[in-house]
């Protein structure tokens, strides 16, 4: 029989290449023993080569504060359900506190602590960083700072996670405010996806420190399916409470169908449940603005009021904040007697471009005004359209203006918007 020798040549060929393989494409060892101690888990990530993934038994805990300075998958021993993480599911704890600096780290399953009430449990400086079904808590007496520092050097996802007792005293003996989760200085790419979030001051917030360039202020961020509330007997305790979400200064975020609620005045601020403050916080930020801002879809219950912007900052330089678009939410709950804080439904300051504020519904009681207009700027392309909102003494209204109807003839509306549509409005 005659030889097939283009056929002998590749079986050849495919023989030298499977003995030649570069071995150094095989994947890191998995650890498959669950590591108990605290020594052990040192030791493992001594030796792990990149992208290893450790195995830490449901009983371990490790006291110290930790810095993660290589590429690992940490997760826990036998299997976790996909939905959010629950609160008594036991889980590996690091109790001092968890900074990632490396790229490429994934943590799976395991609870941050910190006893500090100045501490933040976990900080982020690296990139492609994944934090999946976490519990990260403050101590329930004396709370803490903040719950996740998210500047990370970019592609951050924060998913399935439950982040509380977050929070500090009112009046704040430092000036500092607690957050959830809160970015200011990132790299672009920042996922908050089907989380639990609860804190004091703010529970999200996007900027509130200068960030180092235009190009680390947050963007790129979606927040998406996330319940983000407060404690309801912290209304009646010394906590600071200022609002519920708050964006400083950010570009292309997508904030959607996240379940929102509680927020009021006295302790700190008015009681909005979201904020839209242009903010160069510290003078050394003078891109700091907030551009193309989606808010669709959301559900917010139980706060003095609903919306506060100011489109650029009234204290530093800064840019002004455009495209910004609030469809399709409901507000429900709003009063100002029930939750102290302002009346002012919506308040527009400061001259924004391009908001709009179209298709919501809000409910509430108490409120003297829907949209309450100021500032020395005036609003351009200014869009407040078809929401259903309830009856109130002044309805639009505007500093040192007088009362008038709900249209473009309003003298609010002249006074302060320099284009624009107001129109299709009703009481409800």
């Amino acid at each position: 029989m005659p030889v097939d020798l283009p056929r002998a040549r590749d079986l050849a060929r495919q023989l030298v290449d499977a003995l030649t393989e570069d071995t150094t494409a095989i994947k890191p060892p998995i650890e498959t023993t669950p590591i108990s101690s605290a020594d052990a888990f040192d030791r493992a990530r001594s030796v792990a080569p990149a992208g290893a993934i450790l195995t830490l038994d449901r009983t371990f805990r490790y006291a110290a504060p930790i810095t993660l300075d290589k590429a690992l998958t940490i997760q826990p021993a036998g299997a976790l359900a996909l939905e959010r993480i629950a609160e008594n599911v036991p889980l590996p704890m690091f109790l001092g506190g968890l900074t990632i600096v490396a790229n490429g780290v994934t943590v799976i399953g395991v609870e941050v602590r910190q006893s500090k009430p100045a501490a933040d449990l976990i900080v982020i400086a690296g990139g492609h960083v994944t934090l999946d079904r976490l519990r990260v808590l403050g101590d329930p007496m004396t709370g803490a700072r903040r719950g996740i520092a998210a500047n990370g050097n970019g592609n951050v996802t924060i998913i399935g996670c439950r982040v509380d007792d977050i929070f500090g005293p009112y009046p704040s003996p430092d000036n500092h405010d607690q957050q959830a989760i809160c970015a200011w200085d990132m790299a672009p790419g920042l996922r908050i996806e089907n989380n639990f979030l609860r804190a004091g001051t703010e529970t999200i917030m996007l900027g509130g420190a200068d960030s180092s360039n235009l190009e680390r202020m947050p963007s790129d961020v979606q927040i998406l399916g996330n319940t983000i509330t407060k404690r309801a007997e912290w209304q009646t305790q010394p906590i600071s409470v200022k609002n519920l979400v708050e964006f400083k200064a950010c570009r292309k975020v997508t904030f959607n169908n996240n379940t929102c609620g509680l927020s009021w005045g006295g302790h700190g601020q008015d009681g909005y449940l979201f904020m839209l403050t242009v903010r160069n916080q510290s003078g050394h930020a003078p891109w700091s603005t907030i551009e193309d801002v989606d808010i669709l879809d959301n559900t917010f219950t139980g706060g003095a009021a609903a919306i506060n912007v100011l489109g650029r900052d009234n204290n530093q330089s800064s840019g002004v904040m455009a495209r910004v678009r609030i469809r399709g939410n409901t507000f429900e709950e709003l009063d100002p007697t029930g939750y102290t804080g302002s009346a002012k439904m919506i308040q527009i300051d400061g001259g924004p471009d391009a908001l709009a504020i179209s298709g919501n519904t809000f409910r509430g009681r108490n409120l003297k005004s829907n949209v309450y207009l100021l500032g020395a700027a005036k609003a351009t392309q200014l869009v407040i359209t078809d929401n259903a909102w309830p009856k109130t003494k002044y309805g639009i209204f505007g500093n040192n203006v007088s009362v008038g109807p709900a249209d473009a003839t309003n003298p609010a509306w002249r006074t302060y918007v320099a284009s624009g549509t107001l129109s299709g409005n009703r009481e409800a």
